[in-house]
């Protein structure tokens, strides 16, 4: 449930509202308002929230102040309106420049008008945001996990679909999400464990950055989004730019938790969305089979791995591997060795003895003993760029069936 600022400045009420600072702030996204008048009181804030006050109860109205939109943010709230007349007569510079350093809008209203009348109005947008909200996500539910049905057009166009604009699928998935709820209380506390919410708030807040509409569906903490891009040649950058503002941001204002994010391609038609959110979770697949987190990956960056999602047969790919590496695989076994891993990273180092010594942590004579072991048991020489392709390839097998069928290894 959420209102823009804009949907707050076109209220009647607000007609003689004005912006005084924070103006960066302006692509937050409001979720509920309260009044609070005690300076105390805004301890209890929360995230998304605008607050309105009259100013009777600070004593210090400066001091006051500062504490308060220092508050605001770190509570990631909207946004602070002072009603201006017997209590706040003016706004302290020093709180303009904060208000502007933290991002935090304040707005200033006159004392006739009532706050209540603004937060009732604004409660109902809430309330129609909130069905709207609902009911997209039963559309895009619909349209990911069932047959395409062309009712969807009209009811996706409701919802501000353009047929003109092109779409892609990122796909969001918290990175070890039970070791730092253990790990980290600060997170549970100050989200309430609603962890997908605040996520979504902050790629909501993203894109109307960017001036993009997006359609989503969130389940738990995993959210699927698309994002209209604006240039075909370019949409690559376009995407990754906002997807790894959304991941820092979250990083940021999550108190560290970090996410990572699978990016599919274009589709110029809504019956092709549910293609584009398959390649963004293949996409993140290939990058938790490759241990990597607080990252983005798109499909298109998949290379050989795209070849492997459409292999039918996994134990085929598993025989290749085998067929590799079988013999280096067994020596391990017999000799309690790691030569599998010595030759994984060796390749990766791009066979440089130096750097390969360096990230295994051992002398260089050492890592040239075991070298020559691995060429003498697979039978393969390093300088042909042939074998050095087939030992990659098995490689990249070995961590594309660990994660999606790890039984096999």
């Amino acid at each position: 449930m959420y209102i823009t600022y804009d949907d707050l400045l076109s209220l009647p009420q607000m007609k003689k509202a004005k912006v005084v600072s924070g103006e960066k702030g302006l692509d937050k996204f409001i979720e509920w308002s309260h009044v609070v008048e005690l300076p105390d009181a805004f301890n209890w804030i929360n995230s998304g929230e605008l607050i309105f006050t009259t100013g009777i109860g600070l004593e210090n109205h400066e001091k006051d102040l500062l504490r308060i939109v220092e508050e605001l943010y770190k509570k990631s709230a909207a946004g602070l309106v002072l009603v201006m007349g017997p209590y706040i007569k003016e706004i302290p510079n020093s709180v303009k420049v904060l208000s502007n350093k933290c991002a935090i809008p304040i707005l200033e209203i006159p004392y006739e008008i009532r706050a209540i009348d603004i937060t009732y109005s604004m409660s109902r947008i809430l309330f129609d945001n909130y069905i709207k909200d609902k009911s997209m996500n039963d559309l895009m539910r619909e349209l990911i996990y069932q047959e395409f049905n062309e009712e969807f057009y009209e009811r996706a166009v409701y919802y501000g679909y353009n047929p003109q604009s092109k779409y892609v699928a990122s796909t969001i998935q918290v990175d070890n999400l039970l070791d730092d709820l253990l790990s980290n209380k600060s997170i549970v506390e100050s989200k309430n464990l609603d962890i997908g919410a605040a996520i979504l708030n902050i790629v909501r807040c993203i894109s109307n950055k960017y001036k993009k509409s997006i359609f989503y569906i969130l389940q738990g903490t995993n959210l699927i989004y698309f994002l209209p891009i604006s240039n075909e040649d370019q949409w690559d950058i376009e995407i990754n730019k906002i997807n790894s503002e959304i991941k820092d941001t979250v990083c940021k204002k999550l108190n560290g938790l970090t996410v990572s994010i699978g990016i599919g391609e274009p589709c110029n038609d809504l019956k092709y969305f549910k293609r584009s959110v398959g390649e963004a979770q293949k996409a993140l697949k290939i990058l938790k089979a490759c241990e990597r987190s607080n990252d983005l990956r798109s499909y298109k960056e998949l290379g050989i791995y795209r070849i492997f999602f459409r292999a039918r047969d996994n134990e085929e790919l598993m025989s290749i591997y085998n067929g590799v590496l079988k013999d280096l695989i067994e020596y391990d076994k017999k000799n309690n060795s790691d030569l599998v891993h010595t030759l994984d990273i060796f390749l990766a180092e791009d066979c440089n003895i130096g750097k390969t010594a360096e990230e295994l942590f051992i002398h260089r004579n050492t890592l040239k003993y075991r070298i020559t072991r691995i060429q003498e048991i697979l039978s393969c020489d390093f300088e042909n760029v042939n074998e050095c392709f087939t030992l990659r390839l098995a490689y990249k097998i070995k961590k594309f069936i660990g994660y999606v069928e790890p039984n096999l290894l």
